[in-house]
């Protein structure tokens, strides 16, 4: 009984994850995407530290890859600005999207958090808070006990980072003082 109830648990943390995962990604994708909008130049990649919290680096992407990646999950046929995303050890990943300016990185947190508040009112499961670090508003939103996703915004870039229990508050810390 005990292990049907926890497949029951995993498999419901699964879907809530991937359904945060989407939303987030979706409104990252629709906001920060741009229908036809040519080169407009890219500013310097950011420089994905070997080792973040003790994790270290597995894989990066940037570019096309970056923003094919963040393409097949967005319901619309379009082009990032620009992308990068950094995969850690115990899955943690950093993905950074530039937005087209630092008002549109604004509004994109924005209807970000709108969008994970709208899901959490009928998730139970789901919590969000806003939090502080190093100056900056940080959106947390934690499944039960399992994986934390963070959001945030520095200037004209969107960070959405996915972390391991144990290792959110350090790894958060240092993302958000590392990277730009």
């Amino acid at each position: 009984m005990a292990k049907t109830r926890k497949k029951k648990n995993s498999r419901l943390i699964f879907w809530v994850q991937l359904v945060i995962a989407i939303i987030l990604i979706g409104t990252i994708s629709g906001g920060l995407l741009q229908v036809g909008g040519g080169d407009r130049g890219s500013s310097a990649a950011p420089d994905f530290p070997p080792w973040i919290a003790g994790l270290k680096i597995m894989d990066y992407k940037s570019g096309e890859d970056a923003k094919g990646r963040m393409n097949t999950l967005s319901e619309e046929t379009t082009a990032l600005r620009d992308a990068w995303i950094g995969y850690y050890e115990q899955n943690a990943v950093v993905w950074i999207g530039q937005a087209t300016s630092e008002s549109e990185a604004d509004r994109l947190v924005k209807a970000m958090r709108k969008k994970t508040q709208d899901a959490i009112s009928t998730t139970p499961e789901l919590t969000f808070q806003e939090s502080n670090k190093k100056g900056l508003s940080v959106n947390v939103i934690k499944v039960r006990e399992q994986e934390s996703e963070y959001f945030y915004q520095k200037r004209d870039k969107v960070f959405w980072v996915t972390l391991p229990p144990g290792k959110e508050e350090p790894f958060i810390n240092e993302v958000v003082e590392r990277l730009n």
